[in-house]
């Protein structure tokens, strides 16, 4: 009994111990220690190193906890359109890069529908879930597509002449995708020539809006994945 008593007082002891000293680590080293494992998890899980834009340390030093968030972007990328954003809860960290790192196979399967029928278009796939941390670099497109809940955000640029039926287009868009069983939230801008050939993912945001001059009309539509419409229609 008294054995066991001391093997108590020590564990007691130790655990003190360590709660003392995480409680009273320098600031700084803490900081650098969450940003460091931060970047381990997204170097690990994609293979590719990533360069910081901004990383906020919270720490609840009461409850020896923190909700910490790291921004940054792959090494060599663009940090505009490339950045990925990591969250870390306690000991958690999920990130949303799989859903730029998919977004080349999304946008080729939205392109080759609206070949299907005969539509010029520009398709950018803009989704930033935070996917469950079994997506990373060995995954692409093909592991999630059938995944219940997964969700494309899809903005699509369709190029047009003003006297176009452009709300029988978007139609015809949004059925199709529908009987692709193709989930997501799609918006469909109509551009003029000039808008339309200077588009890039760069200028995307000012060009695919009807505050631009390139743009006639824009239509959006959701399209929900089974699981959800069920719930939805209260089945």
């Amino acid at each position: 009994m008294n054995k066991l008593k001391k093997l108590l007082t020590c564990a007691v002891l130790i655990t003190f111990l360590i709660m003392m000293g995480v409680s009273c680590m320098d600031p700084q080293t803490r900081a650098d220690r969450v940003r460091n494992e931060m970047f381990e998890h997204l170097e690990k899980k994609y293979g590719k190193e990533f360069t910081e834009i901004l990383f906020i340390l919270r720490y609840d030093s009461v409850n020896n906890n923190n909700r910490s968030r790291l921004t940054c972007y792959p090494t060599g990328g663009n940090p505009e359109t490339d950045r990925v954003t990591v969250m870390r809860t306690g000991r958690n960290i999920r990130d949303n890069y799989f859903g730029i790192f998919i977004r080349e196979e999304v946008e080729a399967e939205i392109e080759r529908i609206c070949e299907l029928l005969s539509l010029d278009v520009k398709v950018f796939s803009i989704g930033r879930s935070y996917f469950d941390n079994k997506y990373d670099a060995t995954k692409d497109y093909s592991d999630i597509k059938s995944a219940r809940y997964f969700i494309r955000n899809v903005r699509i640029a369709v190029l047009a002449e003003q006297d176009n039926d452009m709300e029988a287009i978007s139609e015809q868009i949004f059925q199709t995708l529908m009987d692709e069983g193709l989930a997501g939230f799609y918006a469909v801008f109509f551009l003029t020539e000039e808008g339309f050939n200077t588009l890039t993912r760069e200028n995307r945001e000012d060009n695919m809006t009807l505050r631009s001059q390139h743009a006639f009309a824009h239509y959006s539509r959701s399209i929900l994945p089974p699981i959800i419409a069920e719930v939805s229609n209260g089945n």
